[in-house]
This record gives structure tokens, sequence and C-alpha cells, in this order.
């Protein structure tokens, strides 16, 4: 019975901090996968912020056009 104590009394607090260690790597592993889902989110929110840019330079190249040409230029293209 007193080498079972013993035993426990030794493996106990290795178990306790191999759980603990185990407990923290899981923290940081889950920190990484939000921070990469983070990056991923802004990445895709600034392809789609590109994107709208992009339409709007269209737009206000076709309204210049438009205007500098007294309404002769992309009549179809503006009604889009």
């Amino acid at each position: 019975m007193k080498l079972r104590l013993v035993m426990l009394l030794v493996i106990g607090p290795i178990f306790a901090l191999a759980g603990f260690l185990m407990l923290k790597d899981i923290a940081g592993q889950r920190a990484s996968v939000d921070a990469a889902h983070d990056t991923t989110v802004r990445t895709h929110e600034g392809a789609v912020v590109g994107s709208l840019i992009h339409e709007l330079q269209k737009e206000r190249g076709y309204s210049a056009g438009f205007i500098a040409s007294k309404g002769a230029n992309f009549p179809k293209e503006l009604a889009t």
C-alpha cells in the first residue's frame, strides 16, 4: 500500500503538469486558428471592397465621358 501512495505522489504532479501544458498548447493553437480565420475574412472583405471601388471608378469614367460628350457617349453603359 505504501508503494501505491508513493507512486501516486510522484506520478500525480507529473500528470497534472502534462495536463496543464496540454491545455496551454491547445489554447495557443486555438488563438492561431482564430488569427488565421480573421486574416481570411479581412482578405475576402478587401477583395469585395476592391471590386466595388473598380465598379465605381468605371461608372465615374462613363459619367465623365457622357457629360463631356453632351450625351453622345456611353448611354447604354450608364443605364446598366
